[in-house]
């Protein structure tokens, strides 16, 4: 989660030219979670309040509104309540949509993305137009078409089921995808819907987070602090609030947890980005005072603290081992990772030309390349492609 904070002044630039690609990657890797395709049939993960999860097997999904998810099982049909399900993994789908997957798999993404639309016209299994919508966007999106096309493709889908449960993943990657095609404002309109989704308490509480939190990430790279802090902080309280919320699904809680934790992160990265690194340092060692022993929490401080080094200027050493020790120890908590192997590529960079690190470039070139195959749906990610 995912889910999702930079400090580099140099980041101040057209999120058109820079964050395209991995915009790009985010969006079809937020699409792309709704598990192996290769069983006949599929399963639902349900949670039951007070008590371990439990999970239909051999079913076939019928249908998938924001209220309830139907399946077959034996012939006979049930329905479980959508605010309930943790996952779902459908099963083989028509024979387009086989197809389809498969030219996906081989990189074959033009005739994927025919196929796919081929698919979205089939009715049985009853699941199959839907997914192979977002499947379709997913294709599209890594052609020369790009987010443009995936984003209209996501209109589609909105349009034809605007009451399916994946709808919220839809309007986080179709935000993705228009600040890709053009610019901040682009991402408002999905992120604004999701947020009313979850404020109507149509969907899980984290969604609304999500939104915030892309948005602050977005500001934030566009050079709009103020506009960055603000959505940080509605993150952060969104995610205390939302602990409140969850239902049956306390398996959310840590993942609020960790959004609010992104949150909080973001509102740093914010003061560094506006060069307060006094300020910022101290913001950093009080999260550390409170993280006790909250690995994740652990790391964002010993991150920040690494940043205010490197951002300090000849102090780039010291930076490095505070990134080294993140990326060491924190392989757990994929924002942390991701943000340390990030730096770590900036503080080689930067050694190299001091003269302090031998083949600096290609030292720093494979830590950028880690962070945007490990972690493709992060802002390093597209700060790491920038480079």
């Amino acid at each position: 989660m995912n889910a999702l904070n930079s400090v580099d002044v140099s980041a101040r630039v057209s999120v058109r030219t820079r964050a395209a690609a991995c915009l790009i990657l985010a969006a079809v890797a937020s699409l792309g979670t709704a598990g192996p395709l290769q069983a006949q049939q599929g399963f639902v993960e349900v949670a039951r309040a007070g008590e371990a999860p439990v999970t239909h097997s051999n079913v076939v999904i019928v249908s998938e509104t924001l209220t309830e998810v139907t399946l077959r099982q034996r012939n006979r049909d049930r329905s479980v309540p959508t605010p309930d399900v943790i996952r779902v993994s459908y099963g083989r789908g028509s024979d387009a949509f086989e197809a389809a997957a498969s030219a996906l798999g081989n990189n074959d993404l033009d005739n994927a993305v025919n196929l796919f639309g081929s698919a979205a016209n089939d009715t049985e299994p009853g699941w199959v137009a839907a997914v192979a919508l977002l499947k379709q966007a997913d294709a599209a999106a890594r052609t020369r078409a790009g987010p443009a096309r995936a984003a209209q493709i996501l209109e589609q889908f909105a349009q034809r089921f605007p009451d399916h449960r994946r709808l919220p993943e839809a309007l986080l990657a179709t935000a993705r995808y228009a600040a890709a095609a053009g610019s901040v404002s682009d991402a408002g309109a999905p992120t604004a819907q999701l947020k009313a989704m979850t404020s109507a308490r149509q969907v899980t509480p984290d969604w609304g987070v999500r939104a915030a939190l892309l948005m602050g990430e977005l500001f934030l790279e566009a050079g709009d602090t103020r506009k960055a802090s603000e959505q940080f902080a509605e993150a952060e309280q969104n995610a205390e609030l939302g602990k409140a919320q969850v239902g049956t699904r306390g398996d959310l809680v840590p993942e609020l947890d960790g959004l609010g934790l992104r949150a909080r992160v973001g509102a740093g990265s914010c003061l560094l980005a506006d060069g307060k690194i006094d300020q910022a340092r101290s913001f950093y060692q009080r999260l550390q005072n409170d993280g006790g022993d909250n690995v994740a929490v652990a790391s964002a401080a010993t991150n920040g603290l690494a940043e205010c080094d490197f951002l300090a200027g000849n102090r780039y050493k010291e930076a490095q081992l505070g990134f080294a020790q993140v990326a060491v120890t924190a392989a757990g908590v994929p924002d942390e990772h991701a943000r340390a192997l990030y730096y770590l590529g900036r503080c080689t960079e930067e050694l190299a030309e001091q003269g302090k690190e031998n083949n600096g470039a290609m030292l720093s070139r494979k830590y950028f390349d880690e962070v945007t195959s490990r972690y493709p749906d992060s802002r390093w990610a597209r700060l790491a492609q920038s480079r």
